[in-house]
């Protein structure tokens, strides 16, 4: 289940604010890593074929609202909530009340990306052009 995602931002974000607004569109994963060791894994070893079949994506709405479909490996509880923003992290609610929060990095990868944990592994979403 998704936790707190760590602080390691390659440039500072001191300056960064996001909103909703700004964030709103959909997202989809760019790579993902273990949180014990940082070594790459691909989505099917983490998802298994329910992520092959549907693509995976972060959706948020311009309301505060989001949906995260990446696999059957997630409970359903998880999958969508709300969220407010403060800085460059979006601190989250999901529908069983349970809280975390995902950072928002301005340029990783040469991407705009979102970086949530998921289980034992760090998802990191890109915002589709």
């Amino acid at each position: 289940n998704p936790t707190a995602a760590p602080i390691d931002v390659p440039d500072s974000p001191s300056t960064v604010t996001v909103t909703a607004e700004g964030l709103a569109g959909t997202w989809k994963p760019l790579m993902a890593t273990t949180v014990s060791d940082s070594k790459e894994v691909t989505f099917q070893e983490i998802f298994g074929s329910s992520f092959t079949e549907s693509g995976g994506s972060l959706v948020i709405s311009s309301d505060g609202s989001f949906n995260i479909n990446m696999g059957a490996s997630i409970k359903e509880s998880k999958t969508k909530g709300t969220f407010t923003t403060s800085k460059n992290y979006l601190l989250v609610k999901y529908s069983d009340n349970s809280t975390d929060t995902f950072l928002y990095i301005p340029r990783y990868q040469n991407k705009e990306v979102i970086k949530a944990q998921i289980n034992s592994y760090y998802i990191y979403f890109y915002k589709e052009a």
